[in-house]
């Protein structure tokens, strides 16, 4: 998990430090709850660079068999996926034939681009940014739709995230993947 405590800046901005830096380090806190997450199941996560052309994470059972993929938006509910986000998402996923989940913060964030985004990816919505500079966001009245970057947040995105895994299924086929890895382990 990534905690900010940025440093105040003389001027009137619309974000507490550089933009690039800003969009980096919230970006960044949201992949880094997922990491953490994950882990948290016993699989094996890789991830990939900030802002860098491929999937944000790789998910692996225990015995490094590739379960699923997951590409990462952690944006305010007034931003909205440009078209070339959309087909840079596509192509990121469009090199593996496992499951792809796409986690963005709010339905809107990707809605107009619906149709470029692959049929076979799933989305799942947070329904929240995770936000690292909550509080500046909250001293001036603009943190709607923000949560800060904490434990509580944490455990409500592990909480979000198993409801999904259960709502799919995916924690027993998994659960079968790793139990035949495992045997085929032990096999060989």
């Amino acid at each position: 998990m990534i905690f900010v405590n940025p440093k105040p800046t003389d001027k009137p901005s619309r974000y507490p430090i550089d933009r690039i830096g800003y969009c980096k380090v919230v970006g960044a806190s949201r992949v880094s709850n997922l990491i953490d997450i994950f882990e948290s199941f016993d699989f094996k996560v890789e991830a990939g660079e900030i802002e860098d052309h491929g999937v944000d994470l790789r998910i692996y059972n225990p015995s490094g068999f590739l379960l699923f993929v997951v590409e990462s938006t952690n944006w305010r509910p007034s931003c909205y996926m440009s078209k070339a986000k959309a087909l840079s998402i596509r192509d990121s996923f469009s090199a593996y034939v496992c499951p792809k989940i796409l986690v963005v913060s709010f339905r809107q964030n990707w809605i107009l681009q619906r149709d470029l985004i692959r049929s076979d990816v799933d989305i799942l919505e947070f329904g929240f940014q995770t936000q690292p500079f909550f509080d500046w966001f909250l001293e001036r009245g603009k943190a709607k739709g923000m949560r800060p970057n904490d434990m509580e947040t944490l455990e409500l995105e592990r909480t979000i995230i198993l409801g999904y895994l259960e709502e799919k299924n995916l924690l027993e086929v998994l659960e079968a993947i790793i139990e035949d890895s495992i045997a085929i382990y032990q096999y060989t």
